[in-house]
């Protein structure tokens, strides 16, 4: 990007005065303060205590690898459902044709 990148400096201000007004809202700049503070806390205990922190990642990372796994297997059922589907539509509407065959003769 060159030094006369209007769009991102724009783009920037607009942020920040947006984020300005939103705190003129008492409830929004209560809820920051409280936020922030509890981020604080949270940076405060880690710092003290690095084990939690990892312990906590390593959780995190363990149910992400148990949802990726569950997502794997569904997906690997979806498509085992669809090429079941593949192969019996055809028979299928060769039996509603032959049906339908069998229909117009009697009439």
């Amino acid at each position: 990007m060159g030094k006369d990148n209007k769009l991102l400096k724009g783009l920037l201000i607009g942020a920040m005065m947006g984020g300005m007004l939103s705190l003129l809202d008492k409830k929004t700049r209560q809820e920051v303060i409280s936020k922030g503070k509890s981020a604080a806390e949270k940076i405060k205990n880690y710092k003290e205590n690095p084990s939690e922190f990892t312990d906590r990642v390593k959780e995190k990372m363990n149910l992400a690898k148990k949802s990726a796994a569950q997502i794997k297997d569904d997906l690997e059922f979806i498509t085992e459902k669809i090429k079941e589907l593949k192969e019996t539509t055809p028979q299928v509407l060769e039996i509603v044709k032959e049906a339908k065959e069998k229909w117009k003769q009697r009439q």
